[in-house]
């Protein structure tokens, strides 16, 4: 009885074992770096290198979310169908499900955008985003709607256009040139009834 005993209790050591052993790489077909999060160790030989420790975008079975290595923590199941690690900003990413954008703050673990869009544009207090009828707004990346999606196009600069004319628009969802015009150009150039003009891409002021 004693070795019966002794034997399950090696085996249940060699499990425990086994299990301590295992990386939490080892658990993903693959993992990407969130920049800004990595950390690093230094090495006379090696110099400066990454140890694994941060946030990392994890993919597994064609499905992606997220690990905080440092808490040894899931942050969001690889449940999505893509994450954008490119540009975070302040603790936000983009990603993907069910083919529909939406941004989540991986500080928190929580998600800020819903995944309502079919595009959001470079990540920032706010942003550009793509309604499903293709119809372009302004959404704060706290996930408040700043302008309804109506505009057929808008640029990161502000012009936008609807009904074929442009018109120029700030973040803040003023709207400092009315869709007045045949064509405004980056540099401020418009065209209007055959006539070219200058305007102020910044307020909307005329020039000329």
């Amino acid at each position: 009885m004693k070795k019966v005993i002794i034997l399950y209790l090696i085996c249940v050591a060699a499990t425990i074992n086994l299990f301590a052993q295992e990386k939490w790489e080892d658990r993903y077909d693959k993992i990407i770096e969130v920049p800004g999060t990595i950390k690093y160790d230094y090495d006379n030989d090696m110099g400066t290198y990454p140890v694994n420790k941060g946030i990392f975008a994890v993919m597994r079975d064609g499905k992606y979310g997220l690990y905080d290595a440092d808490e040894n923590d899931e942050i969001a199941d690889p449940i999505l169908d893509s994450i954008s690690v490119n540009i975070p900003h302040e603790g936000h990413l983009k990603f993907m499900f069910y083919g529909k954008w939406g941004v989540l703050n991986f500080k928190k673990g929580e998600v800020t955008v819903q995944p309502e869009y079919i595009s959001i544009g470079k990540l920032s207090d706010v942003l550009i985003a793509q309604s499903i009828d293709r119809k372009y707004g302004l959404v704060g990346i706290d996930g408040q709607v700043i302008v309804v999606p109506k505009y057929d196009n808008m640029l990161p600069d502000g012009r936008f256009t609807i009904n074929n004319k442009w018109g120029l628009i700030n973040m803040n969802g003023t709207v400092k040139a009315q869709p007045l015009y045949d064509q405004i150009a980056s540099d401020g150039r418009f065209l209007q009834d055959g006539k070219i003009g200058y305007m102020s891409i910044n307020t909307g002021d005329i020039y000329i």
